[in-house]
């Protein structure tokens, strides 16, 4: 079976790639620290504790806390998220860093790495986009409409089950 349309779409914003390595993100956007070290190549000395610790790194964490204008909130809530949060134990431990965080970082790693995260993020930004043939467009229609199909089946399972045993006025 297909995945739903808006799955595809909400799985595809989760993480970007840089050098062929998938940059996961959590819940909240921020993205993963431990993923960027992988795409920089993954030196001992370029560890996300060693920066986290690092005096400069930790004035940017206290300047993005103390910021209003800094986008560090979630998107739903509107509650202010800490710019770092680390992870420990399960399938998506790490430690997981905002925008901001993620340039500061690549700019410690090196000039070269630096650009090439500036040039994901800014194509990212400024990408078209997808332009869909006909075919695709038809494709999406049949999806959306066999989804459609699907939910009218279990509304109708359902329905009797949520109006108590009570008939609707169509029915009596």
């Amino acid at each position: 079976m297909n995945m739903p349309i808006l799955t595809q779409f909400q799985n595809a914003e989760q993480s970007i790639v840089i050098d062929g390595a998938v940059i996961h993100r959590d819940q909240f956007g921020r993205y993963c620290l431990n993923d960027l070290h992988k795409a920089s190549g993954g030196a001992d000395k370029h560890a996300p504790f060693r920066f986290i610790r690092n005096d400069q790194t930790q004035a940017l964490i206290g300047e993005l806390n103390r910021s209003p204008n800094m986008v560090n909130a979630s998107i739903d809530s509107g509650i202010p998220l800490p710019p770092v949060e680390v992870i420990r134990g399960g399938l998506n431990q790490g430690t997981y860093v905002v925008k901001q965080i993620v340039y500061a970082y690549a700019m410690w790693i090196s000039a070269n790495f630096h650009l090439k995260v500036i040039n994901t993020f800014d194509s990212l930004v400024t990408q078209k986009p997808a332009e869909l043939s006909r075919m695709d467009l038809i494709q999406l229609a049949l999806q959306a409409e066999q989804e459609n199909q699907v939910l009218r089946g279990q509304v109708a399972i359902l329905e009797p089950k949520a109006l108590g045993g009570y008939f609707t006025d169509e029915q009596i």
